[in-house]
């Protein structure tokens, strides 16, 4: 029941017009492509060298 101090709730078209304004359009999802090749930023020798580094790392 109802105490006199609360407010009435709002029913039906009421609740629904009291809502804010409608969300931002959005695009639908989609799969997300890169056009660029990717990039060499060392080179095999340079790699080669961080994993002997590595390597002499976990032996010692």
């Amino acid at each position: 029941m109802r105490r006199m101090n609360e407010p009435r709730r709002k029913r039906g078209a009421e609740r629904t017009s009291n809502r804010g304004p409608a969300a931002i359009p959005q695009l639908p999802l989609r799969r997300v492509t890169n056009p660029y090749p990717p990039m060499a930023i060392l080179s095999a020798d340079q790699i080669e060298a961080i994993h002997q580094a590595s390597m002499h790392i976990l032996e010692s």
